[in-house]
C-alpha cells in the first residue's frame, strides 16, 4: 500500500471534526464572564471561599486549554504541510495519477481555509 492511500484517524483529516473539537475546547473561554462570576464569591460568602485559589485554578484551566489548543493547531498545520509535500513528490513521479492530484488539492484546500 502506498503512503498516499493510508488513512489516519487524526482530527486534522476531517475539517468539520477539527472545527467541532476546537469549539468544544473553547467552552471555558466563551463562558469566561460566567466562570468569573461563579468563581469570585459575593460579600456574604467571601469568608467561606478562597477567591485567590479559585481564580488561580480558573487561570490554570484557561492556560491549559490554550496550550492544548495551540499544540493541536500546530500539529495539524505541520501534518498538512507534510502531506502537501508528500503528495507533491508523488505527483512529480506520477503526473497522470488523478487520485494523487485529488488528494493534493484536498490537502491544499485545508491551508486556504
Amino acid at each position: 500500500m502506498s503512503m498516499s492511500t493510508t488513512h489516519s484517524t487524526s482530527p486534522c483529516d476531517d475539517i468539520s471534526e477539527f472545527l467541532d473539537m476546537l469549539k468544544k475546547m473553547r467552552v471555558l473561554d466563551d463562558k469566561i464572564a460566567h466562570s468569573l462570576n461563579t468563581s469570585i464569591p459575593t460579600e456574604s460568602f467571601a469568608s467561606k471561599v478562597d477567591a485567590t485559589a479559585t481564580c488561580k485554578d480558573l487561570f490554570t484551566q484557561l492556560v491549559g486549554n490554550h496550550t492544548r489548543r495551540d499544540t493541536i493547531l500546530q500539529s495539524c498545520i505541520n501534518s498538512t504541510i507534510s502531506n502537501v509535500q508528500k503528495f507533491r513528490e508523488e505527483r512529480d513521479v506520477n503526473r497522470n495519477d488523478i487520485q494523487i492530484l485529488k488528494r493534493l488539492r484536498k490537502e491544499q484546500s485545508k491551508t486556504a481555509s
